[in-house]
């Protein structure tokens, strides 16, 4: 009996160990809900890497945000409390470990609409992504975006709640 048990548990492990493994190496790195954040104050550069020193504390949530899916579906949207807009639909594909490519079916300027873009991007910090992009006068588009938590908000409430952080 306590061999049984013990090659059950194995097998089980197994089992879990492998759907977990599959799960994480289909996920890319870009995966999920991001919003786009404005920098207030003054921005630090390291000179050699162009990285930004972020400095969360001085960032202000936007009301854009990008969704990208786990097969390689786009979609960024305009959402405030009065108006909620798509504005940019289609794919993304990652080329290398620093940069992607939107493949932009439809943008809410048409002008815009139907042309892939190629964005260079580096995490900067946990939850956090600086992304570039040259726009068609050649310069350079710089944004700075943070990664939502996805989840149950009741859940998410009541941590912060356990925490002392909301009454």
């Amino acid at each position: 009996m306590k061999s049984i048990l013990t090659v059950l548990f194995l097998v089980l492990g197994s089992f879990v160990l492998n759907a977990q493994t599959s799960t994480e190496s289909s996920e890319t790195p870009l995966e999920g809900v991001w919003q786009l954040c404005i920098p207030t104050g003054d921005l630090k550069r390291d000179p050699q890497t162009g990285v930004i020193e972020l400095d969360t504390t001085k960032l202000q949530p936007a009301y854009f945000y990008k969704v990208f899916g786990n097969t390689g579906e786009l979609t960024a949207m305009f959402i405030t409390p009065v108006l909620s807009l798509i504005t940019i639909s289609g794919t993304y594909e990652i080329v290398s470990s620093n940069q992607y490519i939107e493949h932009v079916n439809y943008h809410s300027n048409p002008d815009f609409a139907n042309r892939d873009v190629v964005l260079d991007y580096i995490f900067i910090s946990d939850g956090y992504l600086q992304s570039s992009y040259k726009n068609d006068m050649g310069m350079v588009g710089l944004e700075i975006w943070k990664k939502l938590k996805q989840g149950n908000p009741s859940v998410e409430l009541k941590k912060l709640k356990d925490a002392g952080i909301i009454n």
